[in-house]
C-alpha cells in the first residue's frame, strides 16, 4: 500500500489538548459502562431525501447504514466516472446529518445531538493511499472507531467515533484531526460542522464496532460553545416566541421530553440568564411547580449537549412562529 510512513491510531496528543482529569475519568468510566449494553451507532439522526431536500425526516442510523436500497444508483455512481453525469447521479442520493437530529440545514438548527462525528478521508487529499481496504483496516486499530466504510466513489472513507462531549463537537473534531494527521491521513475540515452532511454509500466489508471508546480529548476552542452564532438576534426572536406563548397561553411542555429540551436548549444558549425564560415557558403547564422546575433548570446547566434550535422545534411543534 502507498501510504506515508503512519503511525498507530493511539492518541498521540500535543500538550494544548486538555487532558482527562479524574472527573472525566469518572464520567468516562460510568460511559463505557453503559456501551457495554448500548450500541452507539444505535441512534436516531435527520435524513434528507437529496442534496437538495431542506426538510429533514428522522431515520435510525444503525439501519441506514446497512441499508442497500440505493446499491444500484451507487454502482452507477462509481461507474460513470468523473462529470455531469456522476453529479446528477450523486445529487439524487440521500443524505443524513450523522451528528444528530435538526430542524434544518444549518448548525443552529440541532435539535439533538447524538453524540458522534463523521470524520471524511478524501482520495483527492490523500493522494498517497491507493489501497482503501487497508487503510480501513489500519484505522480500525483506533479504539474510537466505531464505524468505517468507503465513500460513495469508492476511493475515500468516513469514520464514525463516539465523542464523550457533544457540546464540544468542533473541539473533539480538532483533537480528532491531529489525531488522524499525525497517522497520515489528511481529514476534510468541513466536519468540524455539526450539520456537515453525509452523503449516501455502500460497503459490503465495513468495519463496524458497536462498543467504540468515546473520543474524550478535546482542543480548547472559541468555537467550541453551542451558542448561537448571532447572539443579539437569537435573544431577540426567543423573547418574542416566549411573548406569544404567554400570549395565547400555550404548553409547549406537556411531555417530559419537551419540558427537559427547552431547558437544555435555553441553558445551552443563555446559562443563568436563560432561568427566567424557563419560568415564562413551564408556568403553563397544569402541574407546574416553580422550586421544580428551579432544580431541573439546575441540572441542565450542567448538561449542555442540545442548542437553541430544539427551543425554536419544540415552538414550531405547537404553532409559535416568528411572524
Amino acid at each position: 500500500m502507498a501510504m506515508p510512513k503512519t503511525t498507530s491510531m493511539g492518541l498521540c496528543m500535543k500538550n494544548r489538548l486538555k487532558p482527562a482529569n479524574p472527573a472525566v475519568l469518572s464520567e468516562f468510566i460510568k460511559y463505557r459502562k453503559e456501551m457495554n449494553t448500548i450500541n452507539c451507532l444505535d441512534t436516531t439522526v435527520s435524513y434528507f431525501a437529496n442534496y437538495y431536500d431542506k426538510i429533514p425526516k428522522q431515520v435510525n442510523l444503525f439501519g441506514y447504514l446497512q441499508n442497500p436500497t440505493h446499491l444500484r444508483d451507487i454502482r452507477n455512481y462509481r461507474q460513470a466516472g468523473k462529470g455531469e453525469v456522476r453529479k446528477a447521479i450523486k445529487s439524487r442520493l440521500p443524505c443524513i446529518t450523522p451528528s444528530g437530529i435538526f430542524s434544518g440545514r444549518n448548525n443552529d438548527d440541532l435539535v439533538q445531538h447524538s453524540g458522534l462525528i463523521c470524520m471524511d478521508i478524501d482520495a483527492k487529499d490523500n493522494p498517497q493511499i491507493t489501497d482503501w481496504e487497508r487503510a480501513k483496516g489500519h484505522i480500525a486499530q483506533a479504539r474510537f472507531a466505531a464505524y468505517i466504510s468507503l465513500s460513495v466513489s469508492g476511493e475515500g472513507l468516513f469514520v464514525l467515533v463516539p465523542v464523550l462531549y457533544p457540546e464540544r463537537h468542533k473541539g473533539h473534531f480538532l483533537a480528532l484531526a491531529e489525531v488522524f494527521e499525525r497517522a497520515g491521513y489528511h481529514i476534510d475540515p468541513s466536519c468540524g460542522n455539526v450539520a456537515r452532511l453525509r452523503g449516501c454509500s455502500y460497503d459490503p466489508h465495513p468495519y463496524i464496532n458497536t462498543k467504540a471508546e468515546p473520543f474524550a480529548k478535546y482542543v480548547e476552542d472559541t468555537e467550541t460553545t453551542n451558542r448561537s452564532s448571532n447572539p443579539l438576534v437569537t435573544n431577540r426572536n426567543v423573547e418574542r416566541l416566549i411573548e406569544q406563548i404567554e400570549q395565547t397561553r400555550t404548553d409547549i411542555t406537556a411531555e417530559y421530553r419537551d419540558w427537559l429540551k427547552t431547558g437544555y436548549a435555553l441553558a445551552a444558549e443563555f446559562g443563568e440568564a436563560g432561568r427566567e425564560y424557563y419560568h415564562r415557558v413551564c408556568r403553563f403547564y397544569p402541574g407546574y411547580d416553580r422550586d421544580e422546575c428551579d432544580e431541573q433548570y439546575r441540572k441542565c446547566l450542567n448538561n449542555r449537549k442540545t442548542t437553541i434550535g430544539s427551543f425554536f422545534y419544540l415552538c414550531d411543534k405547537y404553532n409559535i412562529r416568528l411572524k
